[in-house]
């Protein structure tokens, strides 16, 4: 049922809070899993007060650091042993999980909604939202918690 899993990280420990769920869908369907992570465009205005060669400079340090951090999530996964690839796209995000999601034929996407509400919302969007709308597969949410300080 749920045997190409898509899982797109931001980078953060609460997105990583999807992964038991993953885990236990991989194991049960003999599903395999690709970690997604979508590195956004730096602004083009940025690009020309900084120049092209700075620009071309900060983009590839953060796919490097995005191609690092997935590489290491794999090794976790691949330690369950659960098949696991990763990929790093440059773009929208919301857009880019979509395309992708679509274009490799994905029977799941799952990801943490980091839970934001009012204001915050509705100035900075919701990933998890436009996911949901626009997938043509199902989308599981995590609802992430922030770890608690004693």
């Amino acid at each position: 049922m749920f045997r190409k899993i898509l899982v797109p990280l931001d980078g953060s420990a609460m997105a990583e809070q999807v992964f038991p769920l993953v885990q236990e869908l991989a194991w049960k369907f003999d599903g395999q899993v690709t970690l997604l992570r979508v590195v956004a465009p730096i602004s083009p205005s940025l690009a020309a007060e900084t120049g092209a060669e700075w620009f071309l400079q900060q983009r590839e340090i953060a796919r490097r650091a995005a191609e690092e951090y997935l590489r290491v999530k794999q090794g976790e996964l691949q330690a369950q042993n659960i098949p696991t690839q990763f990929v790093v796209l440059e773009g929208n995000v919301p857009e880019m999980i979509l395309s992708f999601a679509e274009q490799g034929g994905f029977d799941l996407i799952a990801m943490v909604t980091h839970g934001r509400s009012g204001i915050s919302r509705w100035a900075l969007g919701s990933v998890a939202e436009k996911v949901v709308r626009g997938s043509h597969c199902p989308v599981l949410l995590v609802r992430g918690r922030q770890p608690r300080v004693a």
